[in-house]
């Protein structure tokens, strides 16, 4: 019974840790405009790569973008213009024809200016 009991904690002791240990992924801003909202998640596993996404105020995901060897300061309003106009971009091609669209270079573009 003991050693049940031992095989079974230190059971959970594992899969607790690996899904501690997994992939990080961390939200490092999510913005608010009246149509819409982006999210900015970086993996702490995957350096100099952010993947940038879209939501409508539905929560539904309109596009996303994976932008490498680019680095997202939130304080600065020219990043915040950038990805606002990203956005903006991807909400008029959501309402023009609503289906997900992903890597069609919006802020990369935008970025490497």
């Amino acid at each position: 019974m003991k050693k049940s009991i031992s095989l079974l904690a230190a059971t959970f002791a594992v899969i607790f840790f690996l899904s501690v240990s997994g992939t990080h992924a961390q939200s490092s801003g999510k913005f608010h405009q009246d149509k819409g909202y982006f999210v900015l998640v970086s993996n702490l596993g995957v350096k100099n790569a952010t993947t940038v996404q879209f939501y409508t105020n539905d929560n539904t995901l309109i596009y996303e973008e994976q932008v490498t060897g680019v680095k997202f300061n939130l304080n600065r309003k020219k990043v915040i213009n950038m990805l606002n106009d990203g956005l903006e971009k991807a909400i008029i091609a959501w309402n023009e024809k609503p289906e997900f669209q992903k890597d069609k270079n919006w802020i990369t573009s935008t970025a490497r200016k």
